[in-house]
């Protein structure tokens, strides 16, 4: 009872600790809808951001009112493609429409000029029926009641046509434009078309799209905001770029001023982002530096993301967690609960659970025209990839001069000046692999991923079922004449910024004998679980040695140490390692908790070898006179036997033993658990009728006890909160 009651105290405040939807338990079904979408709008330049110079009051407010991510991102650098990801919640390579401007077959003729001209009609048409067959949320909430207005920015013809909206100002194929005709005087020229619009809407629910052409160059801002930042800017080119940004700051303003004076602010949800980055040439005005638009770098691609909808949506900043321009739609899509159609790739963001499980975010660069409108991918230049606060960019082969894949390290370097991939091979070969997994384009030449690694070989190994469970193989020390090695079983998602929990497994066979292959179906079976599994290579002692396990005692501390101290990279927590064996590496185990000393001399003792919790298959962890191991280690059998050094820090313990086993007799476990109770350690015995020695590795007519024993371990480690669920084996009885 005694363990219950702790279990129940450990865990409730656990529970309550984790991560919970953001929305509030009401949520009407029909609110306004407002899509603030930038253009051209560098992460940084935002006073909330930390910009040193520019000021965004409006902006400032918005995110202070939202749920607002600061890690955003356009899953494209280039207006048009992302635009399209916005509304449709696809990535460029689902929707079709992965540049701005087809590429036409006279190379003399301006593809951006030249929309209305009938003998290249097909060019255009194409991409717009890319977009137009795509489903998409404008077209959705249209078809339960909603009014939509289009202004600004729109590269898709006729808006009504080809996306739903009610009301445009974007005339499409009737101007023979190319990216929003009528519609880009919004903003620049007030914003009077909406509040005519929100004035008229006559009682219904109304969505408004507004994506003025604002930071967008011309940079042509208002004189006032000119003439404030000439005053701090290092060039005029820079002043006109910020004044831009403080304009369309003030048109934001107005407009969410004007939705409080009609007393609409509290049923309208507000959602911000922009198309893509900039990066402002100092030199030149309405040009963009390197590393910024049209180029996958921070520069091109980051963005603030917000939610706002007063009390509906709480406001909260976030620093650390990732977002994406294809997560609006399925974040929409909830807040209004509306389903989304299948297959869409983003998330509700206002699911903080959901947020956090992610992890990782995608995306793709094209070269401004689309070299081939029957084929939208071809124009691929770059994918990239971001996990946590790792990032990696890959370059298509053939596309782009002399480049290597890159990775980064955000948190420390934000603007990407120190490439990582020479130094985090391992790392980089991973992201590629996670590239490949979320698109591997067709057309291009095989990333890294698809190549056999060279060192720290993932080898095919067959899983304990029917998912994936990647083989690492590790080497943890080094001796005179050999290497010992780890095996790591990893979880199919793994990922190397991941703090998952570990079980080290050691093998049995007497100390002289024995393979890691033995626990590799227990290994398997947790990796799927969640864990990472890591199978020990340790020395045994030579035929025709009488002495004690020194050695393997040494060994298995240098690999619990190993583990440790890598932690970081091999995505574990290290307070999260547990130590499993059967038989003499059940003692190996319980040693590596329970006793002091036998540390090899080239280890760092500074670093902890004990486990945090122990799973024992008929361990010889008692090596006193009388008992297994005793004619090895004779006198010294406290420096040795785990029973013998019991401590109140003892971790957490299961121990599995048949009745009929010939060298733990049943009483050698009492003896044990009682140590354990009198230290205040918790100790989990399963004793099985019929069973003997080395019962644990397989399933027999006697009893189903490789499954068994398995199914209990995992209910073992997950009242530790390290796993969550049910145990995926089912028990059979013979």
């Amino acid at each position: 009872m005694r363990l219950v009651k702790n279990f129940c105290r450990w865990t409730v405040p656990l529970l309550l600790a984790l991560p919970r939807p953001i929305l509030a338990a009401e949520t009407p079904v029909r609110p306004n809808v407002v899509f603030i979408i930038s253009d051209d709008h560098a992460w940084a330049d935002y006073g909330f951001m930390g910009h040193p110079h520019l000021q965004t009051p409006n902006l400032d407010r918005l995110a202070a009112q939202s749920l607002t991510f600061e890690r955003g991102y356009s899953p494209v650098p280039l207006c048009r493609p992302s635009l399209a990801s916005i509304v449709t919640g696809l990535y460029p390579h689902q929707h079709g429409v992965t540049g701005n401007d087809p590429t036409l077959p006279d190379k003399s003729v301006n593809a951006m000029a030249a929309r209305g001209n009938p003998m290249y009609a097909r060019y255009y048409d194409t991409i717009v029926e890319n977009f137009r067959r795509r489903p998409n949320f404008v077209r959705d909430l249209v078809s339960r009641g909603y009014l939509a207005l289009e202004t600004g920015k729109w590269w898709e013809g006729d808006p009504v046509k080809t996306a739903g909206f009610t009301h445009a100002m974007t005339q499409g194929e009737a101007k023979g434009s190319r990216h929003g005709d009528l519609g880009l005087d919004i903003g620049r020229k007030g914003l009077e078309p909406i509040y005519r619009f929100i004035d008229q809407a006559g009682g219904k629910p109304w969505l408004v799209w507004y994506a003025p052409m604002l930071p967008h160059a011309p940079h042509t801002p208002q004189p006032d905001l000119l003439q404030k930042y000439l005053k701090v800017a290092p060039s005029e080119p820079v002043a006109r770029y910020w004044a831009c940004v403080e304009w369309f700051d003030r048109t934001c303003g107005e407009l969410l001023d004007h939705l409080d004076q009609r007393g609409l602010r509290t049923n309208t949800l507000v959602i911000y982002t922009t198309d893509n980055g900039w990066i402002q040439d100092p030199a030149k005005t309405n040009r963009f530096a390197s590393r910024s638009k049209l180029t996958p770098y921070e520069g091109g691609v980051r963005t603030p993301i917000m939610v706002s909808w007063p009390g509906h949506v709480k406001p909260r900043l976030d620093k650390e967690h990732l977002a994406s321009n294809v997560d609006l739609w399925p974040t929409l899509a909830a807040l209004l609960k509306t389903p989304l159609p299948e297959g869409l790739p983003g998330i509700n963001l206002t699911d903080a659970r959901a947020v956090v499980k992610r992890g990782r975010v995608f995306g793709e660069q094209y070269a401004h025209n689309i070299a081939d409108v029957d084929a939208p991918t071809r124009s691929l230049e770059h994918r990239f990839v971001i996990d946590g606060w790792w990032k990696l960019v890959v370059p298509v082969a053939g596309t782009v001069t002399n480049a290597r894949p890159e990775l980064f390290n955000l948190q420390d370097d934000p603007w990407e000046k120190t490439v990582l991939a020479a130094k985090e091979t391992g790392l980089a070969r991973w992201l590629c692999r996670q590239l490949d997994a979320w698109w591997a384009p067709p057309a291009s030449e095989p990333t890294e991923s698809s190549r056999k690694p060279q060192s720290r070989a993932v080898s095919a190994t067959p899983a304990a079922n029917s998912e994936e469970v990647p083989v690492e193989t590790l080497i943890y020390k080094r001796t005179a004449d050999r290497e010992l090695k780890l095996f790591l079983d990893k979880p199919a998602d793994w990922k190397p910024t991941d703090k998952r929990p570990a079980i080290v497994f050691f093998f049995g066979g007497g100390w002289v004998g024995g393979s890691p292959a033995q626990f590799l179906k227990q290994s398997q079976y947790l990796a799927t679980r969640g864990m990472v599994g890591v199978r020990v290579e340790y020395r045994t002692i030579p035929k025709g040695d009488a002495g004690p396990p020194t050695l393997c005692c040494a060994d298995a501390k240098s690999a619990l140490r190993y583990v440790r101290a890598h932690a970081a990279e091999l995505g574990i927590d290290p307070q999260r390692i547990a130590a499993a064996g059967g038989s003499a590496g059940g003692h190996l185990a319980a040693f590596t908790a329970l006793v002091k000393g036998l540390d090899d001399p080239q280890d760092d003792l500074t670093v902890s070898c004990r486990p945090n919790a122990l799973v024992l298959f008929n361990p010889v962890f008692n090596n006193g006179p009388g008992q297994w191991g005793h004619a090895r280690v004779g006198d010294r059998y406290q420096e040795f036997s785990p029973a013998h050094n019991i401590s109140r820090d003892a971790p957490p313990t299961v121990v599995f033993l048949g009745n009929q086993d010939k060298l733990i007799p049943v009483p050698t476990l009492g003896e044990f658990e009682a140590r354990m109770k009198q230290a205040c350690a918790r100790c989990e015995a399963h004793v099985y009728p019929g069973a003997g020695h080395g019962f644990f590795n397989r399933d027999s007519a006697q009893g189903a006890w490789f499954t068994m024993t398995l199914i209990e371990a995992d209910k073992f480690l997950t009242s530790l909160a390290w796993l969550t669920g049910e145990p995926t084996l089912k028990a059979t009885q013979p």
